[in-house]
């Protein structure tokens, strides 16, 4: 395998203060206990006054090694800019792709085992889908204490543009594939990642955001062209592994997991719910995109001792109960950091709409970051976040890195402080390793 420049000298350290944690009825949990409430939140914590970094544990080979000032956040994590009225959309990737247009490995012949992405428009799964975000990460866990893998994860919208005028997008539906990366084709995709971020036309430094390279140039140019040529590269029929969705249907949002198998997908239980399900729902309860209202139901909830829906009421804000407005506000602290979380020991609706409101949380004054587990921003790195008119602490905006359109059809993009802080941790393990 290649090795990338050179090793970082210094390794920042990162260490979550875990000797106690709150839980419901307001006992607390001593050091000695930790490795039970591991379970029942489905976090993976280090140790108290541990000084490594859980989200940097060796699984793929220890020669990703590459400059921390090399690599920026958007180069890999991409948000591709939304198709202007001059261009073409043979210049983006789709994943069915029609004539003149390119995507990556999609199995559409199998598109109707997955659900539709909205309820009242007639569209399949996968069709009109636009790949809008591309994510790269070295170290991606599945399961608690286990070892990591590599996978590019794709995620596509549906938009609907012929060129000729402003493209639409509906809702919040979306579709992320993921595609596995053996140790050797992960330091490849690293390396290949370096070399097509020296290409950008401007500088991509700063916070996550659209990708500024892609901003600035035309949709035909080189730079958009090498980094399509890197998704039908590294996406393909023989590295899909799993598909998980998001569709809407009348102020309901539904979340559902399929695993890529012997060329079918097969539905797939989620994890950390109060009962055994495949699918699970975030129905709003107010104006959809209302700043004034969390308020909605998730069914199934999630697992008591990770359950945030105290800070679903209004209410709840003006006349609080300070222990249980803690413990939703640790449990939303957790959701945001992936130092502690593993988003496949999470429900889907818990990482989702606990991404704004958490948003939502501190415009009533309440903090996140004050919590114990909040995440902690390394030095060096840009943690910024840069909110959204009408996205930042919107429950109805279930969209984590992508684009969310409002009732009044308004496409704007939208980025979790879960995703910059994970886009961070990619960068360290790349710089560490």
């Amino acid at each position: 395998m290649k090795w990338l420049f050179f090793n970082m000298i210094a390794v920042l350290l990162l260490g979550c203060q875990a000797a106690s944690l709150g839980v419901d009825g307001g006992s607390e949990v001593e050091s000695s206990d930790i490795g039970a409430q591991k379970e029942d939140f489905g976090v993976s914590l280090p140790d108290s006054g541990s000084t490594g970094s859980a989200g940097l544990d060796a699984g793929i080979g220890d020669d990703l090694g590459v400059s921390p000032s090399a690599l920026n956040l958007n180069d890999v994590s991409i948000l591709w800019p939304l198709p202007r009225p001059n261009n073409s959309p043979s210049d983006f990737l789709w994943l069915i792709p029609k004539t003149g247009q390119r995507g990556p490995y999609f199995p559409a012949h199998r598109r109707e085992q997955l659900p539709d992405p909205i309820a009242d428009f007639p569209l399949a799964a996968g069709e009109d889908s636009m790949v809008v975000g591309v994510r790269f990460d070295p170290c991606a866990k599945r399961h608690l204490g286990g070892p990591c893998s590599a996978e590019i994860r794709l995620i596509a919208e549906p938009v609907l543009f012929d060129g000729s005028k402003e493209p639409q997008l509906l809702d919040d539906t979306a579709l992320h594939l993921f595609y596995h990366l053996t140790a050797s084709e992960a330091a490849t995709v690293a390396e290949e990642l370096l070399l097509i971020a020296k290409k950008s036309p401007v500088p991509t430094m700063g916070p996550l955001s659209v990708h500024p390279g892609l901003q600035q140039e035309s949709s035909a140019g080189s730079f958009s062209r090498a980094l399509g040529d890197f998704v039908l590269r590294w996406c393909r029929a023989d590295n899909l592994t799993q598909v998980t969705s998001n569709t809407f249907a009348f102020d309901n949002w539904g979340f559902s997991k399929f695993k890529w198998e012997e060329d079918n997908f097969h539905v797939q239980l989620l994890p950390a719910l109060v009962r055994k399900e495949d699918s699970q729902a975030w129905i709003r309860r107010a104006f959809r995109d209302s700043l004034d209202d969390p308020a909605g139901l998730i069914d199934p909830l999630p697992l008591p001792k990770a359950d945030f829906k105290y800070l679903l009421s209004i209410e709840n804000y003006q006349q609080p109960v300070p222990e249980r407005q803690r413990q939703a506000l640790l449990v939303l602290a957790r959701l945001e950091n992936p130092l502690v979380t593993i988003n496949d020991a999470s429900d889907c609706v818990s990482c989702h709409v606990g991404a704004q409101l958490s948003h939502f949380a501190e415009r009533q004054g309440l903090s996140v970051h004050e919590t114990a587990e909040a995440y902690i921003i390394p030095a060096g790195y840009d943690g910024s976040h840069l909110p959204g008119p009408g996205t930042s602490g919107n429950t109805g905006n279930t969209i984590m890195f992508g684009y969310h359109t409002d009732h009044t059809g308004t496409t704007k993009a939208s980025i979790s402080r879960r995703v910059i802080f994970e886009t961070i941790e990619v960068l360290r393990y790349l710089s560490i390793k």
